[in-house]
């Protein structure tokens, strides 16, 4: 699964360190490193390349030296408009199926929801409504689970979209979220969701 530079993209990374904090007396915390050019992802094999769409890359994230099977995120800027698009790549130390078809891959999808909820129900942000609950969207040639989310957070009213399918046995999930309104942004997510469903193929 992308965040305003509200508050959007922190209480998902505070939800994560409450989590484990739970699993682990001490852990190491995640390592950001900015992107100055393409950045592959090993357990994939995949390159992520520094545009998709009209978005740039700005930054990777290592949650894998922190909790074995967390794996890695990816960061896409709009330079031209505040926010950012989240692609996540991760596999909880499992090998999963292609596709959205497996169990695996819908519980996932479920659980994706319901730990946003949750951070709702902590006051991480206000009013969350959930707009259109797991329908299945695709881009280019493929299918994704796709939840689409409102909520308040930095006192400005945030569209969210969680897009979430397995490739390469790994989970594959995107957060993208931009003020209500933005009518580009959600232009430009889409086209960023197409060029990433052509990297996959």
């Amino acid at each position: 699964m992308l965040a305003h530079r509200s508050g959007f993209f922190a209480s998902l990374f505070a939800t994560l360190a409450l989590f484990l904090a739970a699993q682990l007396p001490a852990y190491a915390a995640p390592v950001t490193t900015p992107a100055n050019g393409p950045v592959r992802n090993a357990p994939t094999g995949l390159t992520l390349p520094t545009s998709l769409g009209s978005l740039q890359l700005v930054s990777s994230t290592d949650f894998e030296g922190t909790v074995a099977g967390l794996g890695a995120s990816y960061r896409y800027r709009d330079p031209a408009d505040p926010y950012n698009v989240d692609l996540y790549i991760y596999n909880k130390r499992q090998n999963i199926p292609t596709g959205i078809d497996s169990a695996i891959v819908s519980q996932e999808a479920d659980l994706a929801v319901s730990e946003v909820k949750g951070a709702a129900a902590q006051g991480l942000y206000r009013n969350f409504e959930l707009i259109a609950d797991k329908q299945v969207c695709r881009f280019g040639r493929l299918d994704f689970y796709c939840v689409k989310m409102r909520f308040e957070s930095g006192g400005r009213v945030i569209e969210s979209w969680l897009l979430l399918r397995a490739d390469r046995g790994n989970f594959i999930k995107v957060r993208a979220s931009w003020p209500r309104g933005n009518n580009s942004a959600v232009a430009s997510v889409q086209r960023w969701a197409t060029d990433l469903a052509g990297l996959l193929q």
